[in-house]
């Protein structure tokens, strides 16, 4: 191979110089009289040249071999590639059937939101139209009286379905726009990777053709495996609510999977680009070092280059030096030496040096990643040394927050999207089996659970010995912390996704009927509602006597658009919104004046607490659902473009950023310098706050 024959050179030439400088050095010792020493360093510069021309003549016996080394090596490297190249295409396929299978729900449902708009109205003009023919009606039967009230009532309730039913389908329609753009995001993400993966195979076997006179041969496309698509018949008919949460549970394991197997695939693709450079490059082939076998399975020749043996030349040259000088002074002396030389030398070598203090060591700093059985929406808290989470998987965790180690898991029915709340001793959480659970904080043995209607996806808030949460079948819950009892409950008109914040005996809370609740803590009774244009899941902050919730309010053109809202805790006066450019999943934190809150237009918000101008505004790369946390001037919060940021609180600037595997759902919790979160790459992540 070009270079082989100078490498093997090297070897001589390097081993010659090393020879000839400890020669030279033989006859300066001479000249100071000092024979014996020129006597051994003359005898140790026959070393370093035996070695050179050692190591010449290995090399050159090796330069045979290597061109077939290489062969096997580029080979190997272009299977490599057209396997990633294989599986690129596999995705890409994938995506696209997730695409058009979006694409025809997407439109089922804007047929659905037109159809029910229609009956809404239909059914308003019934209904003003039998509520005048009863006012108009001067004398009429008591039977027929009463069957015009009942049809007024049965108009009225139709009503009031057609209209719920039309805010589920306008919600499902939204959701399925959007992972439209997730769906094409990792198409393109795909085709880049595809596009690269191409280049680097055919520069490879352009470098085959070059070596072995093969002709070169474009990168074929291979065939994709069958995948599943989304059928018609899955598909929503007028508003068949679990069709279409069924398809989109399907869609998100479908992105899950297909964003780890991407990132993989580019971090695969980057270490064979490096091979590819260094086999092709002007070092020729076989230069891929011994540490990039850990990234790869390509096994390629191993060399040790001419500055291994020039480092250990120059090593024994040093030693020689030493031996020299130290053993100097006891040989056999010339005739002009001087013993008080000895003396002195002895007297200097003896004098104590001054005591150095010792430099300080850095703090040790926590940094641990556990993974889970699947990915982690829920926030961990952190008490007394342990990290409590849970996951999809179905299991509530308890990890050592120092080194991650599992203290104990508990499974129970159903996934955990539901934030634990840890109060003496009990872990509080929801589940999507629909129960409360309360575990045993140090064994994670059940101290009770309690049975709802539906899912619980809301985190619980313990006050005073009650448990407050919300629940998918519409109730706000108020259970007894030690039994699980019921003490109260209050009928919202939609899904208790957010989750209760309770401050001076009133329990806030968010809707997806599109209204924010102040409860009475003692009763349940209301104290005040106040309506949005929209859901609210946003889990609300109350801080000095104002309410700060988002949701996910529409524009008069029906676009998807999002509001902060400041409400008087007191009676739910607006104080002021802000409109934000996509919906607010993600729950404010109020810090020093200021609210600072996640959207899905990809931004994390800093507003004037007292206005809601805004401070600062940072981009991220895609939806940030994850709620803020503000610690000593730092703002902690993950992105759906599987970071997690470290933002200053006064400007927004970036201290740093943490790349997961996934979309970052989970909610920072910020504890002695570290930062805990989870990421739908199924693990819990331990950060130092400073350095991420």
């Amino acid at each position: 191979m070009k270079g082989m024959g100078w490498r093997g050179w090297r070897w001589a030439v390097a081993g010659l110089a090393i020879g000839a400088s400890v020669v030279l050095l033989g006859f300066a010792l001479r000249a100071w009289d000092l024979g014996a020493a020129a006597n051994i360093a003359q005898l140790l510069s026959l070393l370093p040249i035996a070695i050179g021309m050692i190591g010449w003549a290995r090399t050159r016996g090796e330069a045979a071999s290597t061109s077939s080394d290489a062969l096997e090596a580029l080979d190997e490297l272009v299977r490599t590639i057209e396997e990633k190249t294989d599986r690129i295409e596999q995705s890409i396929t994938q995506q696209n059937n997730i695409g058009e299978g979006l694409l025809k729900t997407r439109d089922r449902l804007t047929q659905a939101t037109t159809q029910l708009t229609i009956e809404r109205q239909k059914l308003h003009d019934r209904l003003l139209a039998s509520q005048s023919g009863i006012s108009a009606t001067a004398e009429v039967s008591e039977a027929e009286r009463e069957r015009l009230e009942a049809e007024v009532a049965r108009l009225r309730r139709d009503l009031q379905d057609t209209q719920q039913r039309l805010a589920v389908a306008e919600r499902l329609r939204g959701e399925a726009q959007r992972r439209l753009e997730e769906s094409e995001r990792q198409r393109a993400q795909g085709e880049r990777l595809l596009r690269e993966a191409h280049a680097q195979a055919t520069e490879a076997r352009r470098h085959l053709a070059d070596i072995d006179a093969r002709p070169v041969l474009e990168s074929a496309s291979l065939a994709s495996r069958a995948l599943p698509v989304i059928a018609d018949t899955q598909l929503m008919g007028d508003n068949d609510q679990q069709a279409v949460e069924e398809i989109f549970r399907y869609v998100d394991d479908v992105f899950h999977q297909e964003a780890v197997t991407l990132d993989q695939v580019q971090n695969d693709l980057a270490v064979t680009a490096t091979a590819t450079h260094r086999l092709t490059g002007p070092d020729g082939a076989g230069r891929v070092d011994a540490s990039d076998d850990r990234h790869s399975t390509l096994r390629l020749p191993k060399r040790r280059g001419w500055k291994v043996f020039a480092g250990i030349g120059s090593l024994t040259a040093g030693l020689t030096l030493v031996a020299i000088y130290l053993a100097g002074p006891l040989l056999t002396p010339s005739k002009g030496h001087n013993p008080q030389a000895i003396t002195t030398y002895q007297s200097s070598s003896a004098t104590p040096k001054p005591a150095q203090k010792p430099t300080p060591q850095p703090a040790w700093t926590i940094s641990w990643t556990y993974r889970t059985g699947d990915w982690v929406y829920s926030s961990p808290a952190v008490v007394d040394g342990v990290v409590y989470v849970g996951s999809g998987d179905g299991k509530v965790y308890a990890l050592d927050a120092l080194t991650g180690a599992v203290r104990w898991t508990h499974k129970i029915g159903g996934r955990v999207y539901s934030s634990p709340a840890v109060v003496d001793g009990v872990v509080y959480v929801g589940s999507g089996d629909g129960k409360v659970y309360a575990l045993d904080a140090l064994t994670g043995a059940v101290r009770w659970t309690h049975k709802t209607g539906d899912w619980v996806y809301s985190s619980p808030a313990v006050v005073d010995g009650v448990v407050y949460v919300g629940s998918g079948d519409g109730k706000v819950y108020a259970l007894d912390a030690l039994t699980g009892a019921v003490r109260w409950t209050h009928k919202t008109g939609d899904d208790v996704g957010s989750s209760p914040a309770v401050v001076d005996g009133v329990v806030y809370v968010g809707s997806d009927d599109h209204k924010v609740y102040a409860l009475d803590a003692l009763t349940g009774a209301v104290r005040w509602t106040h309506k949005t244009g929209n859901w609210v899941r946003s889990s609300p902050a109350v801080v000095d006597g104002v309410v700060y919730v988002g949701n996910g309010d529409g524009d008069d053109d029906n676009s998807y658009k999002g509001k902060v809202y400041a409400l008087d805790a007191l009676t739910g006066a607006v104080r002021w919104t802000h409109k934000i450019g996509n919906w607010v999943g993600s729950s404010p934190a109020v810090v020093d004046g200021v609210v600072y809150v996640g959207s899905d237009d990809h931004k994390v918000y800093a507003l004037d607490a007292l206005t809601g101008a805004v401070r600062w505004t940072h981009k991220t790369g895609n939806w940030v659902r994850s709620s803020p946390a503000v610690v000593d001037g730092v703002v902690y919060v993950g992105s759906n473009d599987h970071k997690v940021y470290a933002l200053d609180a006064l400007t927004g600037a970036v201290r740093w950023t943490h790349k997961t595997g996934n979309w970052v759902y989970s909610s920072p919790a910020v504890v002695d310098g570290v930062v805990y979160v989870g990421s739908n790459d199924d693990k819990v992540y331990a950060l130092d706050a400073r350095t991420g």
